[in-house]
């Protein structure tokens, strides 16, 4: 617990220091049409684990790949400081960034 409370004392104490995690499902059509399904505010990133009478599957590889590159990206944004941060990604509105691999 000491090592958190050490790491957070670094940040400042303004708002402008958090980062929220969404997921978007969408839907392609036939011509390639993109539809936003829904937004997930809490994604689960966890692989699932078949229960009884369930067909086995791995999602275990790109689970743990969306977890890695997830980490990745919060580890750079914290250590890039204030003025890193706000020329790290993508366009900035406001005081949202966006950011896309794809």
């Amino acid at each position: 617990m000491q090592r958190v409370e050490d790491a957070v004392a670094h940040f400042p104490r303004r708002g402008d220091h958090f980062w929220e995690l969404m997921r978007f499902d969408c839907f392609v059509d036939v011509n390639l049409s993109v539809s936003v399904v829904e937004v997930n505010l809490s994604p689960n990133m966890w692989p699932h684990r078949p229960g009884r009478g369930e067909a086995p599957f791995n999602d275990t590889v790109w689970r743990n790949q969306l977890q890695d590159d997830t980490l990745q990206e919060v580890a750079t944004w914290a250590s890039a400081g204030q003025a890193g941060r706000a020329a790290m990604h993508g366009s900035v509105t406001g005081r949202d960034r966006e950011v896309w691999r794809g």
